[in-house]
C-alpha cells in the first residue's frame, strides 16, 4: 500500500467524527427557526392536493423553504411545469453563489464528498461553514454533520 491508500487511523476517525458531532451540535439552533417553515410547507401540500408521501418526498428534495412556499402556491394556481422550474431556479440562485464561495475547499474533495456537500448546501450549512473558511478550519465532516 502507498501512503495516499492507507485506512485512517483510529485517531484521524475520531477526530473526523467530533467534527460531524460539532457540525450537527453547532446546526441545532437554527434547525428550531426551520420548525415552523416545516409546519408551513407541509400544510400547503396538503392543501395543493399532494398526498403525504409526495409531500414529505418534496420536503426530502427541496431544500429551501422559499421555493417550497413558492411552488405550492404556483401548483395550488394551475402553473405549469416550465414556469414553476424557471421561478424556482431563479429564486435560489443564491446557492450558486454559496457554492462559488465553498469552491476553493470543495474542489479538492473527492466527487463522493462534493456531491453530499452540493446538495446539503443549504442558507443554513453556507451560514455556518463561512466563518469555518476564514479560519481555514473547514472539513468534510463537519460540513456533512451540519448537513
Amino acid at each position: 500500500m502507498n501512503g495516499s491508500q492507507q485506512p485512517p487511523s483510529a485517531h484521524s476517525l475520531r477526530g473526523q467524527q467530533a467534527q460531524f458531532i460539532k457540525g450537527a451540535i453547532d446546526i441545532i439552533p437554527l434547525c428550531l427557526a426551520v420548525l415552523p417553515w416545516g409546519i408551513l410547507a407541509g400544510s400547503m401540500a396538503i392543501q395543493s392536493g399532494l398526498d403525504v408521501w409526495q409531500s414529505l418526498g418534496m420536503s426530502a428534495i427541496i431544500f429551501a423553504g422559499a421555493a417550497q412556499l413558492v411552488t405550492l402556491s404556483m401548483l395550488i394556481s394551475g402553473a405549469n411545469l416550465f414556469s414553476i422550474i424557471v421561478t424556482i431556479f431563479f429564486l435560489t440562485s443564491q446557492h450558486f453563489i454559496y457554492g462559488l464561495t465553498l469552491r476553493e475547499f470543495v474542489t479538492q474533495l473527492k466527487l463522493k464528498y462534493r456531491l453530499p456537500i452540493g446538495f446539503l448546501l443549504t442558507d443554513e450549512l453556507f451560514a455556518l461553514s463561512v466563518p469555518k473558511v476564514r479560519e481555514q478550519a473547514l472539513s468534510v465532516s463537519y460540513l456533512l454533520g451540519v448537513g
